[in-house]
């Protein structure tokens, strides 16, 4: 008996896929196509834009003029004086900062108070109960003197950290590739 098949399954392999499930066969045979179709449903399913979290103010691998555009005109990075010669850009009074790479394209963005939208959810102020209601157990949980980091990967590229200070409220916002 043919399993039935209920994903949505867009790409010409899961297609191929799904005909050979409805086709019938041994049951280990349909049991393995069945996995290989969740699984490319899962893939397909995936973020549309890798790097850039619900919320998130800057794409991560975002080049200069994207920045710019996303922030202002009037953003000027400065480019720092160690060997490597990187840029950043602080925007203290939006609570933003951006880290570039060697390549001047976005690495790291944190975001603070009085920084105010929610990433994924989560928004500056918020306590450990709603972050972990929001978005369930992290990756990673950390802890280096009075903060604690919880961490997620949203997606293939990025590294989502939430920090929580003293207070026991989140007062960071890290997105990181």
């Amino acid at each position: 008996m043919p399993l039935p098949l209920s994903l949505p399954l867009s790409l010409p392999l899961g297609a191929a896929l799904a005909a050979r499930l409805r086709a019938g066969g041994s049951a280990v045979r349909r049991a393995a196509l069945a996995g290989a179709s969740v699984l490319l449903a899962a893939c397909a399913a995936g973020p549309a834009h890798p790097g850039l979290p619900e919320g998130a103010p800057v794409r991560l691998g975002a080049d200069l003029a994207e920045v710019r555009q996303a922030l202002g005109d009037a953003a000027q990075p400065e480019r720092g004086a160690g060997p490597d010669g990187e840029l950043s850009l602080a925007l203290d009074a939006r609570g933003v900062w951006v880290q570039f790479d060697r390549a001047d394209r976005v690495r790291t963005l944190r975001l603070r108070a009085p920084w105010a939208a929610p990433v994924l959810g989560v928004r500056i102020g918020d306590t450990p109960a709603q972050l972990l209601a929001r978005l369930g157990q992290p990756a990673l949980r950390t802890s280096a003197g009075t903060q604690t980091g919880y961490t997620y990967h949203p997606d293939e590229i990025t590294i989502l950290t939430y920090m929580v200070g003293a207070d026991r409220k989140v007062d960071e916002i890290f997105v990181v590739r």
